[in-house]
């Protein structure tokens, strides 16, 4: 990992390094700019950008003796008094965002209801009060599909005696119908999405 720090001067520099980092430096000699930004009271400054290596365990110190300095005519011009910059970074630490996607049910189930022949409702496009089984609802809005099915008996299951999905009475004058509703456990779970790291330390 690099972090990169731009330090200002009214004075100037680039740089030679030592010290126990990693350490990628430039420098630029540039006219001081009033823009409203910062308070400045010089002609002349210097732009020095740095990028630091770093791990996660251990702090970190570097040292910098700055010899010399570009102008904006990229001339290399070289201090009288070479100045010496040092700074110490603190343990890297990482913050991994959490993103929430939705709720989860830990164990649905079918359940059954059964209900008098022709009496039963899964048609979608019912308000949620003349459905025969309980829709759901997530976060407000009605969950697609929610509203479970019907089986019934018909002529085929009376006269052949063929089991039903929920083991019906299809006698010859006892037809009845079935509503398959989903059923949700007592217990949910939240699922989060891990995002991308951010990295902070103090210099």
């Amino acid at each position: 990992m690099r972090s990169c720090h731009r330090l200002l001067s009214c004075l100037g520099f680039t740089a030679a390094h030592l010290g126990e980092a990693s350490v990628l430096s430039s420098s630029r000699l540039e006219a001081c700019v009033n823009d409203g930004s910062q308070e400045l009271s010089c002609e002349m400054k210097m732009v020095l950008t740095v990028t630091l290596e770093h791990g996660q365990q251990e702090t970190e110190t570097a040292q910098f003796l700055v010899r010399e300095v570009k102008d904006e005519d990229e001339r290399t011009r070289t201090l009288k008094k070479p100045w010496q910059v040092s700074w110490t970074k603190s343990k890297a630490f990482w913050r991994y965002p959490l993103r929430y996607v939705q709720d989860v049910n830990n164990k649905p189930t079918e359940g059954t209801i059964e209900v008098g022949w022709l009496t039963c409702n899964d048609n979608p496009k019912s308000n949620a009060e003349a459905i025969t089984c309980n829709v759901a609802y997530l976060g407000g809005n009605r969950v697609q599909d929610s509203e479970g099915f019907c089986c019934g008996c018909d002529g085929a299951d009376v006269v052949a005696g063929t089991a039903t999905r929920a083991s019906l009475d299809c006698g010859l004058f006892s037809w009845s119908d079935s509503a398959h509703c989903l059923n949700f456990d007592s217990l949910w779970y939240s699922v989060y999405e891990v995002d991308r790291p951010q990295i902070f330390y103090d210099v």
